[in-house]
């Protein structure tokens, strides 16, 4: 029994590993395509090009920093949190940069807004960017044609809110919550359900929740960071 508890939660982690690394890889290459675009164009394009060196930069250390700790975990729980003081709104223009590369491709209108004023928090931003990601990804693939994602700051709370027109969440997820291997649909497709509980997981690691609702028009999924301000 405890052979087979641990293979389960090395399947489970090794799953995990592979959904969260598609992301950054997808971000990669598209700020290697406007890399190029920009050395392309006559003349060259500086601004776009150091842009998208930055990009590739800040992703390629996001990189070694998960395979590091997932090469360390035994299974998923053992993810630790490392705050570190940031700024709300460079945050915000982070996601600005990169999450439009994950929705290039899908065909849906992607909007990225800040509200409000600029905060300094403590937060895990591998534990955030990788939720804002996957839960963009997640909307974008039930989005009929828009999605938007709000970043909102307070003294003890980061929260991002994503929004889709779609058909919304199914009742089992939403009486059961998301949960490694459970389907979040009936379709038969290969969608496992890792995204959004990830999401969870790292969201209440860092002292937060992960509430998901159904709207009139669409799905809507609130993710909270809790300040971990020492």
């Amino acid at each position: 029994l405890k052979l087979w508890r641990q293979m389960e939660e090395r399947k489970r982690l090794n799953a995990a590993f592979a959904h969260d690394l598609k992301n950054p890889v997808t971000v990669l290459k598209g700020s290697a395509m406007l890399l190029q675009k920009g050395m392309e164009q006559s003349p060259p394009n500086p601004v776009l090009q150091k842009d998208s060196l930055a990009l590739i930069l800040q992703y390629t250390g996001r990189l070694e920093a998960y395979i590091e700790a997932m090469s360390h975990a035994g299974k998923m729980e053992a993810l630790e949190c490392h705050p570190v003081a940031c700024s709300s709104l460079a945050l915000y223009y982070g996601l600005k940069k990169s999450l439009p590369l994950l929705a290039a491709d899908s065909g849906r209108k992607l909007e990225i807004t800040f509200p409000g004023t600029d905060q300094e928090i403590s937060i895990d931003r591998q534990f955030f960017l990788n939720t804002a990601e996957n839960l963009v990804c997640n909307a974008l693939r039930y989005a009929k044609s828009q999605v938007s994602a709000e970043i909102s700051c307070t003294e003890e709370a980061l929260l991002l809110t994503v929004t889709d027109d779609g058909p919304g969440y199914p009742a089992l997820l939403l009486q059961k919550g998301p949960a490694f291997f459970r389907r979040e649909d009936t379709s038969g497709g290969d969608h496992l359900g890792m995204g959004l509980a990830t999401c969870r997981l790292l969201c209440e690691k860092h002292g937060g929740s992960l509430t998901l609702e159904n709207r009139e028009t669409g799905a809507q999924v609130k993710a909270v960071f809790k300040n971990r301000k020492s």
